[in-house]
């Protein structure tokens, strides 16, 4: 169970992440309607996760995100943005917020993400090295997969995450996320594959282009393995500029 902060000006936004958070068993313990609010209904509450709407008066969620990991910088916040806020999007996970969902939020993508983040704070308390194997280990505890693919900032790298397979619809992800991080600078992208032990061609070819475009881009791309067959492969294959073996 996580202590949540909900964060947005939409009463009914408000109102509908309450009933799905408290339906999956999480305490809503406070509630901002603006992002000074949200700064100290963090300070009291001091929640587990925090979900941050962008757009709202008196401070913006950019401005609460900056405010909130300058004095609390473990804090664990999710944005929850329209798909035309994209820009501000990535400069909240520029600063420091740990994930976001794209509204319409269903009740699926919001359980999961949470767990999601529960998961990898659970393995971050317990070792540094090891942080992503505690992680996979604490998620099986909770209710729901993981999702396929996510996205997360982690010490100022962009990581992808991808698990059980890759999709077309993963891959897609990836590119539309990719090409919307190629304006950041510095731009640092790790494509982490947890429990996947090779790639298709068809698959090289794109993770190849990706890692080319952000190489163009003067930014860096990596691949984190779990599995030593697909670091022996990719490493032959050179498309990626580093690769790194969980």
């Amino acid at each position: 169970m996580a202590k949540i902060l909900i964060v947005d000006d939409s009463n009914l936004m408000r109102r509908n992440l309450k009933i799905l958070l408290e339906r999956a068993g999480h305490q809503v313990v406070g509630e901002a309607a603006d992002g000074l609010e949200a700064y100290r209904q963090y300070v009291v509450t001091q929640p587990d996760i925090v979900t941050m709407d962008i757009t709202m008066p008196n401070m913006n969620g950019i401005e609460a995100v900056q405010k909130i990991l300058a004095g609390y910088p473990e804090a664990c916040i999710m944005i929850i943005s329209a798909i035309d806020q994209k820009s501000m999007v990535l400069e909240a996970i520029k600063l420091g917020a740990k994930h976001y969902i794209i509204k319409p939020v269903t009740e699926q993508k919001i359980v999961q993400t949470v767990e999601q983040l529960l998961a990898s704070q659970t393995a971050d308390s317990e070792a540094g090295q090891e942080a992503e194997a505690n992680s996979e280990r604490a998620a099986d505890e909770h209710e729901g997969p993981l999702p396929a693919f996510s996205m997360e900032n982690r010490d100022g790298w962009i990581i992808l995450t991808f698990r059980g397979g890759i999709e077309e619809q993963a891959l897609e992800q990836a590119r539309l996320s990719v090409q919307g991080l190629l304006f950041m600078k510095p731009l640092k992208v790790g494509f982490h594959f947890v429990d996947i032990s090779s790639l298709s061609p068809s698959q090289i070819s794109v993770f190849g282009g990706l890692a080319a475009a952000i190489e163009q881009a003067e930014g860096s791309a990596k691949a984190i393995c779990a599995d030593q067959s697909l670091y022996r492969k990719l490493s032959e294959q050179a498309i990626f500029s580093t690769v790194q073996a969980e």
